[in-house]
């Protein structure tokens, strides 16, 4: 089947002639906070009106009686080359509007993490979508100083081994590598085999590095003043104990801090790469496995960190992923 690659711009259809100057359109589908992208080339010869900064681009991709949404950019950064003639147009998915960039002191008191994300998200004008396994959990106080709102979320998520990602005006916390969306709907698997994968673009990596037996973080104990230390299990494996540097201000929220680190470390054991024949339905935190690709990794639940897909008018349609071992 022939790809089809549809672009809106500012809600209404590309024109004909932009269509027609389309050399090729990938979105970039990520797992976490790091923003979807899009770049579309166009030739520009001769050369037509620039395209307006700060417009929305909605992207959608498949094949006839298959298209799926690719999500809603804006064009940040628009590249006029000449001598030959093309223009280039990048984009990111729409996030806070930039408010989130300025930096904040605040405090909150026996608050829990679902509570807080929506209050977050609500300065924002934006709607939150929380993982019940994370909402409920309750911080006696937690600060935010001199962190802008971005910083301190991503905080948060590395704190309990979470997703976080602004997509659809919303503020998404998910558990890291469920391959469930926030509301509980299963993402889209797929099973890799060799006549979907691009020759030459398949590797696995295995590595020692982070491979430790424990994990250790500190908390400081109210009642006596002192610096405390938590320590879980990771990989029986490993060697040695990884210690988190940053101090907790209680023993839950260090053994989660902790716990979350030990499972991240464990999906850095094992990664992989590969090309295959465009999916539109494959993105970023979506589970895959192998078939008769490699004896030893056929099988191994893997987590989709990255989904580069690719159309141009020339190659057609390619889907790249980059990924870890589910744990």
């Amino acid at each position: 089947m022939r790809p089809i690659c549809q672009i809106l711009i500012d809600g209404v259809p590309a024109s004909g002639l932009f269509m027609e100057r389309l050399v090729s359109c990938t979105v970039t589908d990520n797992e976490g906070i790091s923003a979807d992208m899009v770049e579309i080339e166009l030739d520009d010869n001769p050369p037509a009106a620039l395209p307006r900064r700060g417009a929305v681009l909605s992207i959608s991709m498949g094949y006839p009686g298959h298209i799926a949404f690719m999500g809603e950019f804006l064009a940040e950064e628009i590249e006029a080359r000449a001598l030959p003639y093309s223009l280039r147009i990048t984009g990111k998915s729409a996030d806070m509007g930039g408010k989130e960039k300025g930096q904040k002191e605040r405090h909150w008191d026996d608050v829990t993490l679902g509570a807080l994300i929506k209050e977050i998200a609500a300065d924002h004008g934006l709607a939150s979508s929380v993982d019940p396994a994370l909402a409920s959990f309750s911080y006696p106080w937690i600060g935010q100083i001199g962190e802008s709102d971005i910083a301190f979320l991503e905080r948060l998520a590395d704190r309990h081994g979470a997703i976080f990602a602004i997509k659809k005006q919303t503020v998404i916390f998910a558990q890291r590598g469920a391959a469930v969306s926030p509301a509980g709907a299963a993402l889209t698997s797929a099973v890799l085999t060799p006549s979907m994968i691009a020759p030459g673009s398949c590797s696995f990596t295995l590595s020692e590095r982070s491979k430790y037996e424990q994990v250790i973080a500190v908390y400081m104990d109210r009642a006596s003043g002192e610096r405390r230390e938590v320590t879980v299990e990771a990989d029986p494996e490993g060697e040695g104990a990884f210690t988190i540097d940053q101090p907790y201000a209680s023993e839950v929220e260090a053994r989660s801090a902790a716990t979350a680190r030990a499972r991240e470390l464990q999906r850095r054991a094992l990664n992989f790469g590969a090309q295959i024949i465009g999916d539109p339905a494959i993105r970023g935190g979506a589970p895959v496995t192998f078939a008769g690709v490699r004896p030893g990794l056929d099988g191994t639940d893997f987590i989709v960190e990255t989904a580069t897909h690719a159309f141009s008018k020339a190659g057609g349609y390619t889907t790249t992923l980059t990924g870890k071992i589910k744990v």
